[in-house]
C-alpha cells in the first residue's frame, strides 16, 4: 500500500486550491441527500473551487465546480483527494483516505457503523464528524425505523446542511484554508 500511495505525493498547498466533495457511499441509504449537498455548496463563495467525486451522477450548481462523478478512475480520484485542501464526504473510502492522509475532512456520518470507522478521538484534530446522535447506533445498517431498500436512513436525513457548513468553517479557521476569506474581510 505504501508504494501505491507514495506516487500521489501531495503538492505544496497553493492559494486557491480546491475542495473535494465525495457525494455517494456504497449504498444510497448511507448517502447524504443531493438536495442537502446543494444547500452545502450554496454556502461557499463563488471563488471556492470544488471537485465532485462519486460513482452516481449528481447535479450541483456553483460558479466554480467540476463535476467528475462517474468520470474518474479510482487512481484519479485518489490523486484528487490527496491534493485537495479539504474533503467533505459521506462515510466512505475516499473520505477516510483524506483524513488518514492528513487532509482536513468533514465526514457526514450515519449510525450504521458508528464508532467502527468514525468518530475516533485520535483523528479529532483532522476530521469533523457531522451526525445526529441516535440511541440505535450502531445498527449495522439494519434500521428499525425504515425500510432501507426503499428509503434513506433517518440518521442521514436528519443531518442539517448548516451543521456541515459549520464544520467546514471550523476547519477553515483551524487550518487557515481561507475558504471563507471574503466573509472574514467583511
Amino acid at each position: 500500500y505504501v508504494a501505491f500511495f507514495s506516487k500521489f505525493k501531495k503538492k505544496e498547498r497553493q492559494e486557491g486550491g480546491y475542495i473535494v466533495l465525495v457525494v455517494d457511499a456504497g449504498e444510497e441509504y448511507r448517502s447524504y441527500d443531493h438536495h442537502n449537498w446543494q444547500m452545502v455548496v450554496d454556502n461557499f463563495p463563488a471563488t471556492s473551487k470544488m471537485v465532485v467525486l462519486g460513482s452516481k451522477k449528481i447535479s450541483l450548481q456553483h460558479a466554480n465546480i467540476a463535476n467528475l462523478t462517474d468520470r474518474t478512475t479510482l487512481t484519479e480520484a485518489i490523486e484528487l483527494v490527496l491534493n485537495a485542501d479539504l474533503t467533505i464526504g459521506n462515510e466512505t473510502g475516499l473520505t477516510h483516505l483524506a483524513y488518514l492522509s492528513g487532509i482536513p475532512t468533514v465526514c457526514v456520518l450515519g449510525g450504521g457503523h458508528w464508532g467502527r470507522f468514525l468518530p475516533w478521538d485520535i483523528f479529532d484534530d483532522l476530521v469533523e464528524c457531522v451526525y445526529e446522535p441516535r440511541e440505535c447506533a450502531p445498527c449495522g445498517w439494519r434500521c428499525n425505523y425504515t425500510d432501507l431498500r426503499r428509503f434513506k436512513a433517518p440518521c442521514m436525513e436528519r443531518i442539517l446542511p448548516e451543521k456541515v457548513v459549520a464544520a467546514v468553517r471550523r476547519l477553515d479557521k483551524k487550518f487557515d484554508l481561507q475558504i471563507f476569506k471574503a466573509d472574514c474581510a467583511a
